[in-house]
Formats: structure tokens, sequence, C-alpha cells
């Protein structure tokens, strides 16, 4: 069996608002990424983590939109770690099972990316996706230049990241118990000891951060 696990429990303090909720073409920026996973054949049930009182309103939105895959909405934590974490556990422990993890402020997922993630996980058990770096990357500190990076091997890390079920709750389940945060699920497999596969990402699966990717997508939306 396959799920997919959304993400939507952010408090949008750079966005001034919770931006998962921001009206897209017409819909809540999470209902566009609900709606591809929802749609696709290689996933089976769906769980959306979000905002306490946000539920309610999402268990609505997935049934006046037909969302019929869902198979919870559940509270988020403090950090995305811990909200992610919520949503995998209320999941059962099968080794022949599958996740594909996504942040719900990616509204242009495309379903090509689903079904490449989740076949080449069969084979790999940790799959994520990236773009090449091709800016310059330098780290400084108080305005001065500490070093500069060899951008030849860095990415810009995407989600959805697909991984054996098993796997990632292992992998969460070490994290918790050594109070072990990242900033995304691969690290955490990573500090498991296992070894995650990186395949080229789609340009176009953005992530608002900002009300300037909105106007980004935007535009892609409409191109379509």
């Amino acid at each position: 069996m396959n799920f997919g696990l959304i993400v939507a429990a952010g408090k949008g303090n750079r966005f001034q608002g919770t931006k998962q909720f921001f009206l897209l073409g017409g819909k809540p920026l999470v209902l566009h990424a609900l709606e591809t996973f929802s749609r696709s054949s290689y996933i089976d049930q769906i769980v959306v983590v979000t905002n306490a009182h946000k539920i309610k309103y999402l268990e609505t939105l997935a049934d006046l939109n037909q969302i019929k895959k869902i198979r919870a909405v559940v509270s988020g934590g403090e950090h995305r770690q811990d909200s992610v974490w919520q949503g995998l556990r209320i999941l059962p422990d099968k080794a022949n099972s599958y996740i594909a993890i996504h942040d719900g402020v990616r509204p242009l997922i495309d379903n090509k990316l689903l079904v490449q993630g989740f076949t080449l996980c069969r084979k790999y058990k940790a799959v994520i996706y990236g773009i090449p770096v091709n800016d310059t990357i330098k780290e400084a500190k108080h305005g001065r230049i500490i070093r500069t990076f060899d951008r030849t091997n860095l990415y810009l890390i995407q989600t959805p990241q697909f991984y054996q079920l098993n796997l990632i709750k292992r992998a969460y389940q070490q994290a918790v118990k050594n109070n072990f945060y990242a900033t995304d699920d691969a690290a955490l497999v990573e500090h498991l000891g296992f070894k995650v596969h990186i395949f080229l990402g789609s340009k176009s699966n953005i992530k608002i951060t900002n009300r300037e990717d909105l106007k980004l997508v935007q535009k892609l939306i409409q191109a379509k």
C-alpha cells in the first residue's frame, strides 16, 4: 500500500499568514497538492497534518472537492518534523508499504514525479528529488565571507520525498529518542545510517515561501 502525507501545519511567519490556505487560482494552496495526490493511481490513502483549529475546515474542504482517499486529518506540532511524526504515527507498520511526504505549499507537484518516486522507492527505499545549484554559494558572518562552497555536488532539495514506511518511521523514532532535529526527512534517514538516493526534480515544483513566489506560481498555472 502507498500513502501520501501532506504537511500543512505551518504558521506562516515569513509569509505573514498561513500560506497553505491562501487562495491560488481560486483554491486554497493545499488543495492543489491534495487533488494531485488524490488523482494519482499510485496513492491509496492520504494523511494531512494541519493546524489544530483547521482540522474541521480541511475535512470539509476534502469532502466538498471529492477527495476520497483521506485516511485522517491530524494536528501538527511545533516544528515541521514534529508534524510529520504526528502523521506517521497513525500509519500501520508494514514492510511493503511506501510513503510520499510532501509540503502542502508546493502546489505544482506533477503526477509523473509521484509515479517515478514510488517506482524508484521500491528499489532504493529512500528517494528524494533535487535541482542542481547553479549560483555560487558563500557562507558569511557579520557581513564578511567565511568560505565559498564547491557547487558541483550541491542540490536544492524538494518534496515529495519517498520512503519505505517502516524505514522512515524508524528514522523518526530514532530522532525522537536522540532529540535530533533536521530541516528535511532525508536527514533523519541519513542520521540512521541509511543511504538516500537523489534524482533530478522539477524546476516548476516551487515552494511558496513569500508572496513573490505566489505571483510566479500563478503565472505558471495560467500558462498551463
